[in-house]
């Protein structure tokens, strides 16, 4: 009998544990464990580096670097789109290039050639289900990842 209220007595914490984990799973959402995560598109390398989700956004953060000559990077986050597996889709609304402001687009005058910078894309509402695409769309660029 002390054997059973022994494990009985941690079962709660058992329950809490699978449920947290199960809850950080399903938030954490990262689309960058696809195969061949890196995208190149007109001379841009892309690389997801994870996409989280809370009750109202999907936050995806990349990596982007110039393959080319020193050039100008425009990105159109309302363009740009994420699909979960639930079939619900969310445009892009705010994105970050570097250091610059958020915005209704981002663009980086003078990319230097073969240096890696940081972006953010924001997509306003709830995805309920797994996310299972992204596309990520600029002037000079396209890249998807399922």
């Amino acid at each position: 009998m002390v054997m059973k209220k022994g494990f009985f007595r941690w079962l709660p914490i058992l329950a809490l544990t699978t449920a947290l984990s199960s809850n950080f799973y399903q938030n954490h959402d990262d689309i960058a464990q696809a195969r061949n995560s890196r995208r190149v598109s007109n001379g841009f390398a892309f690389e997801i580096q994870n996409c989280n989700k809370d009750n109202n956004s999907v936050v995806c953060t990349f990596m982007v670097a110039n393959l080319g000559e020193v050039r100008d990077l425009y990105f159109y986050p309302k363009d740009s789109i994420i699909i979960d597996s639930t079939g619900k889709q969310l445009k892009g609304s705010r994105c970050i290039i570097g250091a610059i402001s958020p915005g209704d687009q981002a663009y980086m005058t003078d990319m230097p050639s073969r240096v890696p910078i940081n972006g953010k894309i924001l997509f306003k509402g709830n995805l309920p289900g797994r996310i299972v695409y992204l596309r990520l769309v600029g002037s000079n660029f396209s890249v998807e990842w399922r």
